[in-house]
Parts: C-alpha cells; structure tokens; sequence
C-alpha cells in the first residue's frame, strides 16, 4: 500500500488548462456583477416608474406616494448609470442616498394599502370608463 490514491479529479485536473478556470471565472463574475446591477437597480427603476405613473393617473392613491415613486424611480434608475458607468460602486454611500426615495414609497404605500386601500371612487370612475367604452363598441 505504498502507492497514494488519487482521485479521478484530480487526475483530469492535471491535464486541463490553468488558465481556462481563471478566464471561466472572470466571465462569471463579470455575469454576477451585472445581473445584480440590472436585476436590483435598472428593473426596479422601471417598475416603480410604471406603477406609479398608473397611479397617478388613475388616482388610485394619493397624488404625494406616486410622486414620490416617480422620483424614486428616476433616483434608482440614475444610480444604476452611474454604476454602469463606474462613477462610484453599488453598494455605496450615493447609491444608497439615491435609493431612500424609492425605499420610502416602498413602505408608505404598503402602509397605505394596507390601511386604506385603493380609492373607492377612482375604482367607480374607471369601471364606469370601461363600461361606457365597451358598450359604445358593442352597439355599433
């Protein structure tokens, strides 16, 4: 028993470029670091920025929430081109000042939700618009 086990890793491993685990890995951080760019920052830019338009249009909440969530929005969404850009890295003191606006709608409107709900009246407004609007069409 003098002869040492080798796994079959590490035997194949011995054959296999250095190199190319070292280029394999650059090229999945580089994917990391950009799926946690886009994922957290641009997508949350534009989602907030369509649901609060919504909401400002349609009034389903108060006016100072979908106001806030735009500039939340705009606020996230240029703190993701200077990332992207490399003025100053994600997880950072402006990246996080730009982040509060949107941080805040977040929770005032769940709140808000959670305690008062959607405006009635707005909800009447628009089922009333939809009605009229689809039986204008149906009785043409």
């Amino acid at each position: 028993m003098g002869k040492t086990q080798r796994s079959k890793n590490e035997i194949v491993f011995e054959f296999v470029n250095r190199g190319d685990y070292h280029s394999s890995g650059i090229i999945l951080k580089a994917i990391h670091d950009w799926t946690f760019m886009l994922g957290p920052l641009f997508m949350l830019g534009i989602n907030t920025m369509m649901y609060s338009y919504i909401f400002y249009k349609t009034k389903l909440v108060p006016r100072f929430i979908s106001i806030l969530g735009m500039t939340g929005a705009t606020c996230v969404f240029v703190c993701a081109l200077f990332v992207m850009f490399g003025v100053f890295p994600q997880i950072s003191l402006w990246g996080a000042i730009l982040a509060v606006p949107v941080a805040a709608n977040e929770m005032i409107l769940a709140v808000w939700l959670l305690i008062k709900g959607f405006n009635e009246t707005a909800i009447d407004l628009i089922s009333k618009k939809r009605f009229v609007t689809k039986h204008e069409f149906t009785s043409m």
